[in-house]
């Protein structure tokens, strides 16, 4: 019998893991290198704050018509990128503070599945997860989806909750850092928590670090 009441997604760029900096850095590198274009630095100016949907909207403002090949290519190199800066920089991967320590607590539990829903290709969100030690592998239940499965954010939530074949009345809630994360969960009616000091919102926490607090905000 399905015990799970609660279904809690997580963004992983600037809400588990301290990225934005580099990761904004890295794509924009690959795409100059691969392409010769530039990015808006505000990233409220797309349509789709997603790995793939930034691509293809500055690809069509720059003239040019996107292609699988192109993609792939970009993808490719800010992989490359990825890891070679995860290995020079070991020291500056880090996890937002309590948030390994909050999926370890959330994942035991059994009125709750987790799942991850980042705007980011797959290959280097993982790669940023398991550089602050959290390893999918050994979470056979959680749920992942990323922007290799969907262009929009809401998709790549959907793909994740989809994953975890949740009850019709399971409750639903995302934690995330950005607007677009805000915007998203509106739109499919979950409940929000920000997480850092970016958005306005009810429920918000600096970081994981105060967990029964959380939990305690959520009900849970």
């Amino acid at each position: 019998m399905n015990t799970v009441s609660t279904c809690i997604i997580f963004d992983i760029d600037g809400t588990l893991v301290e990225s934005v900096g580099f990761d904004g850095q890295l794509y924009e590198q690959a795409i100059r290198e691969q392409l010769d274009i530039g990015l808006v630095e505000d990233r409220s100016h797309y349509q789709h704050v997603t790995d793939t949907g930034i691509l293809r909207q500055a690809m069509r403002e720059n003239g040019l018509e996107p292609t699988s090949q192109q993609e792939q290519a970009v993808k490719l190199r800010f992989v490359e990128l990825m890891y070679q800066y995860i290995l020079d920089n070991p020291n500056q991967i880090r996890p937002v503070a309590g948030a390994l320590e909050c999926l370890n607590s959330l994942y035991k539990r059994e009125d709750i599945a987790i799942g991850f829903a980042t705007g980011g290709w797959g290959e280097t969100a993982k790669a940023k997860l398991l550089a602050i030690g959290f390893d999918l592998d050994a979470y056979p239940k959680a749920s992942f989806a990323s922007s290799n499965d969907a262009e929009a954010r809401t998709a790549i939530m959907q793909t994740s909750e989809q994953q975890l074949a949740l009850h019709e009345n399971c409750r639903k809630v995302y934690f995330g850092d950005g607007l677009w994360d805000q915007v998203a969960s509106a739109e499919l009616n979950y409940e929000f928590v920000a997480i850092g000091d970016t958005l306005d919102h009810p429920l918000k926490f600096a970081d994981f670090s105060e967990l029964e607090e959380i939990l305690n905000g959520l009900k849970l």
